[in-house]
């Protein structure tokens, strides 16, 4: 399981506390899979492609994927691409990401 996320100290905090939870609440049966952590800026659309590349050469294939990352911002903040930053992260950024995976990875695995 990955957890894609800017690489700043509050993410990788989230990914920590990510990790205990879910050995604190896993089956006693059953180990959990590891949980890695993943940069990913979405308000940049060469940074969204460049880390859908860098996640591809990671992975075999995608059984789950939530793309729920938002922000909205009250000021005129452009992104490094010139478009409104509130666009950029909730629109293209997850667009040029999830297109990336989707045209590397297999989705679907049906028999």
């Amino acid at each position: 399981m990955y957890d894609c996320a800017p690489d700043t100290p509050r993410e990788r905090d989230g990914v920590e506390e990510a990790r205990s939870r879910i050995q604190k609440h896993s089956f006693k049966r059953q180990e959990p899979g590891p949980l890695y952590f993943h940069e990913l800026d979405l308000g940049s659309v060469k940074s969204a492609s460049a880390s859908a590349k860098a996640l591809e050469e990671k992975l075999e294939r995608v059984d789950i994927l939530v793309a729920n990352a938002a922000t909205v911002s009250s000021s005129d903040q452009l992104s490094p691409d010139g478009y409104d930053k509130t666009f950029a992260v909730n629109c293209l950024g997850h667009f040029v990401f999830v297109n990336g995976l989707v045209g590397t990875c297999s989705f679907l695995h049906l028999k």
